[in-house]
């Protein structure tokens, strides 16, 4: 009798397309919590995912502060999500632990027109694709329509256009800072940075990854235009002490004409001050001396190797790369978390509104400071590059000095150079 009902449930999961894969079996999956919200929607697909499929999930919402908690101690204990998300370089930090996508990667492009070159640059880890990069958040310039006109000025294309047109909002005499972001250890102000620095052709490593280039004239001189804003009373006087948070307050406040951030300012705008939303617009980055560069903040979906539940996580993680599914997200965020697939590109909710569209326009510029690699995410999230500015400002290095000190420390991080 006891044989008869387990081959009667057997025989009802394979009634429902599930065969052995589902049963008593549960998937857990981090999704990423953020300002955009796509958090909403997703859920809302794994959980319509698990219903279809029959299969249990437990879900993990992970935000910036406990993420990377989350996935260390996934990969480490070798116990918990089986789907992980993980954000710019991570997927070379943690390639290791990391299941090979490369089938899946295949699929999902073929299907979506390609993926852009700064996804393959993320999620393909030597040749092997250990990640699937889903959305792409552009750094972007925000402004005052209002300022600008009052001072005559056109939306600035250069950063040489972007330091005359502060200039003109400086000597305007008008009750606001021409422009705020973070000087210190941030994300806003690192990005910031890194974007100049790229675009008068500065660089991290050789062409060949071999060396490190960094201290160079181009590098020296996009710090010294950075520093030169804040000497010259273009900057809020108090952006050495500001965090990530510190730019978006301050342009909603009215107390900065530009600032570069994410789309955050521009959604909360929207939804709480309806007064200022007409007058903020968003834009590119400026082109430097060689090219434009948008600085990516990427999130991507990747699998434990040692998930007991591998074919499942392959189906959810196709599920929510599916057509429709992917423009349901989308759709609700209208565009400001960014695409990872060139198929996506030619949506027409990209029309609607231009400021919104500016999260497409950016995509093409996007690029890395240097390639994808352990030693890279610690660079970044070390801080190396935006602490020059507080060593020209506070522990009077000159800017040469400051360059030269981040190089050498680069050379101890990628070559393990200067250690004892």
């Amino acid at each position: 009798m006891v044989r008869k009902m387990v081959v009667l449930v057997l025989a009802c999961c394979v009634c429902l397309g599930l065969g052995n894969l589902s049963l008593a079996k549960e998937l857990g999956v981090v999704v990423y919590q953020d300002n955009p919200g796509q958090h909403v929607p997703t859920t809302e697909l794994v959980e319509q995912w698990a219903t279809e499929k029959g299969v249990k999930v437990n879900i993990t919402t992970a935000g910036h502060a406990n993420r990377r908690t989350i996935i260390t101690t996934a990969l480490e204990g070798g116990t918990g999500p089986d789907i992980i998300i993980l954000a710019d370089y991570e997927p070379h930090l943690y390639a290791e632990g990391l299941l090979d996508l490369s089938d899946l990667a295949q699929k999902i492009g073929q299907e979506n027109g390609g993926w852009y070159p700064i996804a393959e640059q993320i999620g393909n880890v030597q040749g092997t694709w250990k990640a699937l990069p889903i959305y792409i958040y552009m750094h972007l310039m925000m402004y005052r329509r209002d300022i600008l006109q009052s001072v005559g000025a056109a939306v600035p294309d250069s950063w040489n256009d972007f330091r005359d047109v502060l200039q003109k909002i400086k000597n305007a005499g008008l009750n606001i800072q021409p422009f705020g972001v973070s000087y210190g250890r941030s994300f806003d102000g690192q990005q910031f940075l890194i974007s100049r620095i790229l675009s008068g052709g500065g660089r991290v490593l050789s062409e060949d990854g071999k060396k490190v280039v960094f201290d160079s004239p181009e590098t020296v001189a996009a710090l010294q235009y950075v520093v030169d804003l804040y000497r010259d009373g273009l900057v809020d006087p108090t952006v050495l002490g500001w965090d990530d948070g510190t730019n978006n307050q301050a342009m909603l406040s009215g107390r900065i004409a530009f600032t570069f951030n994410g789309f955050s300012i521009k959604m909360q705008a929207e939804k709480d001050f309806p007064d200022l939303n007409p007058n903020l617009g968003v834009t590119v980055y400026p082109k430097g001396e060689v090219t434009r560069v948008c600085f990516p903040f990427t999130l991507s979906y990747a699998i434990r190797k040692d998930s007991q539940n591998v074919d499942l996580a392959k189906d959810l993680l196709l599920y929510l790369f599916k057509k429709e599914n992917y423009e349901k997200v989308l759709s609700y965020t209208r565009g400001a978390t960014g695409v990872s697939l060139q198929g996506f590109a030619s949506l027409p909710m990209w029309q609607e509104d231009p400021d919104w569209k500016a999260n497409l326009d950016a995509i093409p510029y996007a690029q890395l400071f240097a390639p994808p690699s352990a030693a890279t995410a610690e660079v970044y999230n070390g801080y190396v590059i935006v602490d020059m500015i507080a060593d020209v400002l506070v522990r009077d290095l000159s800017p040469e000095q400051a360059v030269k000190k981040a190089a050498q420390r680069m050379e101890e991080i990628y070559f393990g150079k200067g250690k004892e």
